[in-house]
């Protein structure tokens, strides 16, 4: 183990608020929600958000909770939520694509497999509960990344406890 990694990783058995965060060309990318503008004239600007996850943009890195579920080999399992609101929680549509929904089943947890630990983050691959590991796709629109565990790019995570 490395001088920085803790003795008793902080995220081993318990729940915690994080932002997370993906290694794209050699730096760390806030993961957040996906939100169409809609500018009405009158100074009216309408956001909807999709719920679904994405790299790119201006945008705020997302809070989520992480509650602890079990424990795997060399890994930690987790259900996710919007820390905002914890009803809509981690999953996949039918695309692939990652994004926050309601309605989900305890059986949607998430895969930390970590690389390296220190006193708040935890630098990891991240999967699903069926091990497909979670990658990006272009948009067709912007020059955003989606989330998903479909076809795309692989990519390190960064998990940062909130604190």
């Amino acid at each position: 183990m490395s001088a920085d990694q803790p003795a008793k990783p902080w995220a081993d058995g318990r729940s915690f608020l994080a932002t997370i965060h993906l290694r794209k060309n050699g730096r760390w990318a806030p993961v957040h929600i996906h939100e169409n503008h809609y500018d009405f004239s009158f100074d009216v600007n309408v956001r909807n958000d999709t719920g679904w996850l994405q790299v790119g943009g201006d945008e705020q890195a997302e809070v989520f909770l992480f509650r602890y579920h079990s424990k795997g080999p060399n890994r930690l399992h987790f259900l996710i939520s919007s820390a905002i609101n914890s009803a809509r929680q981690l999953a996949t549509d039918s695309s692939g694509h990652l994004g926050l929904y309601t309605n989900t089943s305890a059986a949607n947890f998430w895969k930390l497999q970590p690389l390296t630990w220190s006193s708040d983050q935890v630098r990891c691959r991240f999967r699903d509960n069926l091990g497909h590991q979670v990658k990006t796709v272009a948009s067709d629109k912007s020059s955003s990344l989606y989330l998903t565990t479909g076809a795309g790019e692989t990519h390190e995570y960064l998990i940062v406890r909130a604190i």
